[in-house]
């Protein structure tokens, strides 16, 4: 065991915890990817890679056999221009923010296509204020209300209601947004943003409100976000850490040895952690560290 002091600093207090550190050893893994830029899991038995390479969703169920993909470079309906999120958490749809085309494609959880929302038609009819580009990451929250982070454009957070309406913009003002890089469902009511310039976790609820923020180790620079039960879990370059939302305080970490270009995370269920590199989608089994 390795033991470690941190000071965490939230809007409202400091203090100063200890936890241990365990190592996280590799199960299996998935694919050759050419960008694996997102993943995603549904039901508590598939899981969804974003190749942001090769310009394909891919479905694999938990014991990592692939069961179907979708999409190839191009405009068309059933294409795309560098998927770079993915969230396919209610276990009924599959959201995707096709980056470069501009647009919010949905699919059901057999990668069939539903249907997409293009900005590039939104933008002409929009006031310049509002006008949307570059999709970067979606949420979505149980009560079918999608939100979108992009990263050009005047703002940078938006919802949609019912795949078919833009009804609010936040993160505009003094809950900003500089560099967001995730963005994720908390509990059914609200989310979480991942700052990257700020180095913070920035919550926000369904209405798009401010609610807090958490202050995460300067020494450690984040790559991604998820939440499962009620934790956090924050991807760093070889360390991942658990906010426990509930006791409001990190609680445990793992050190993540010979992985390099790590993407994204995602968990399965209580046992179960993807990770995904550059090229393969890491599984680990935390019942068997």
């Amino acid at each position: 065991m390795q033991h470690g002091l941190l000071a965490i600093t939230t809007l409202i207090f400091s203090f100063t915890i200890i936890f241990s550190q365990d190592t996280l050893y590799i199960s299996s893994s998935i694919g050759d990817f050419t960008d694996a830029s997102s993943i995603s899991s549904s039901r508590g038995e598939f899981i969804f890679v974003a190749d942001a390479g090769t310009n394909k969703i891919y479905k694999y169920n938990k014991e990592c056999k692939l069961l179907a993909d979708y999409g190839g470079p191009g405009l068309g309906k059933y294409e795309l221009n560098q998927p770079v999120s993915i969230d396919a958490s209610n276990g009924l749809d599959v959201f995707i923010a096709d980056y470069l085309n501009n647009r919010i494609v949905r699919l059901d959880y057999n990668l069939n296509f539903i249907y997409l929302f293009n900005f590039n038609l939104y933008n002409p009819l929009a006031e310049s204020s509002k006008k949307i580009f570059n999709p970067i990451s979606v949420a979505l929250l149980s009560s079918d209300e999608l939100f979108i982070l992009c990263d050009a454009g005047n703002y940078n957070a938006v919802r949609m209601k019912e795949f078919n309406e833009i009804d609010i913009f936040f993160a505009q003002v003094s809950d900003k947004v500089i560099n967001p890089i995730k963005i994720v469902r908390g509990n059914s009511l609200d989310l979480w943003i991942l700052e990257k310039t700020s180095n913070e976790l920035m919550n926000f609820n369904n209405l798009g409100i401010f609610v807090k923020r958490i202050k995460l180790p300067e020494s450690l620079k984040p790559i991604s976000l998820t939440y499962f039960d009620k934790t956090l879990l924050i991807l760093f370059n070889t360390e991942l850490y658990f906010y426990d939302l509930e006791k409001g305080k990190f609680d445990r970490s793992y050190f993540i040895p010979e992985l390099t270009d790590l993407k994204d995370i995602n968990v399965m269920d209580k046992e179960t952690i993807f990770i995904s590199g550059k090229r393969k989608v890491y599984k680990f089994n935390l019942t068997e560290q």
